[in-house]
Parts: structure tokens; sequence; C-alpha cells
């Protein structure tokens, strides 16, 4: 994993110098955004998920 891409704590860096395709452009910071959005989406499920079957958050 690149190093400005790397989750710390519950942030989720995104922007056009982390996109894996077209970094400095406007089509890398789309690519990176959406990337981003999907890692939230995921870990929300997955937040989700421990609480229902374990009663934590």
């Amino acid at each position: 994993m690149r190093t400005g891409r790397r989750r710390a704590a519950t942030v989720f860096w995104a922007g056009t110098e982390t996109a894996s395709e077209h970094p400095g452009y406007i089509e890398g910071a789309i690519e990176s955004g959406e990337r981003a959005a999907r890692e939230v989406v995921a870990s929300l499920r997955l937040c989700t998920r421990d609480v229902v079957t374990t009663g934590r958050s």
C-alpha cells in the first residue's frame, strides 16, 4: 500500500496525489474520491455488523 493512502484511525485519505492512475489530474482526484467512498462504506458495514453480532460498537 502506498504511504499516502494508508488508513489512519478513522481517516480515509483521498486526493489526486493518492490516485493510482492519473495522479495530479482531475481524473485522479475523481478516482481517488470514489475509492475512498467505497472504503468508508465498507468500514461502516463492518462496524454495523460488529454492533449487531456483539452488541458493542
